[in-house]
């Protein structure tokens, strides 16, 4: 996989509601042909507690395709669930799953810094919960695992600290 990282500098709450900030943009080569399992492998993942895997997660995407996803801080207290909607208005989709996965495998330490969300990828649980998949860290380990986006905002505790879910996006 090849695979370009540019880094701009990180602007930590600075963002006031509804004014996303553009942290970083990474190129990566996405196989959307793969199957779920096959794409969580090549990530070599020290814990994988995605409970969605089971769902497959069709994409309409197809083929080997270069893109370069981009990675937003938004103000901690928007709820997930107009999190796409807003990106839509600035000319992107938020990320699938494939593309997620894409990132990790080729950009696995990003996942320590702070828990990135694909929330172009949801399953929709009996229960009325929304989860999306998420790339997380305790500080040793990176985690593949899925977080519900119904009811909470977009803040966890990563590495023993509250911090701000970034969200994965591609421009459209």
């Amino acid at each position: 996989m090849s695979s370009t990282l540019e880094l701009s500098p990180v602007m930590t709450n600075t963002t006031t509601q509804n004014e996303p900030v553009l942290e970083r943009s990474v190129v990566v080569t996405v196989d959307y042909d793969l199957s779920i399992d096959e794409a969580e492998k090549q990530g070599k993942y020290d814990a994988d507690f995605n409970n969605l895997k089971q769902n497959g997660f069709p994409t309409k995407l197809s083929g080997r395709k270069e893109v370069t996803l981009d990675i937003f801080h938004f103000d901690p207290e928007n709820e997930p669930w107009g999190v796409p909607e807003k990106l839509e208005t600035m000319g992107y989709r938020a990320a699938e799953y494939h593309e997620l996965l894409a990132l990790g495998a080729t950009h696995p330490d990003l996942q320590r810094e702070y828990p990135i969300i694909a929330l172009g990828t949801i399953y929709y649980r009996p229960d009325v919960r929304r989860d999306s998949p998420m790339l997380d860290s305790d500080g040793s380990k990176r985690i593949l695992t899925a977080t519900m986006t119904a009811f909470s905002k977009l803040q966890t505790i990563h590495n023993m600290k509250f911090v701000t879910i970034r969200v994965l996006a591609v421009r459209k």
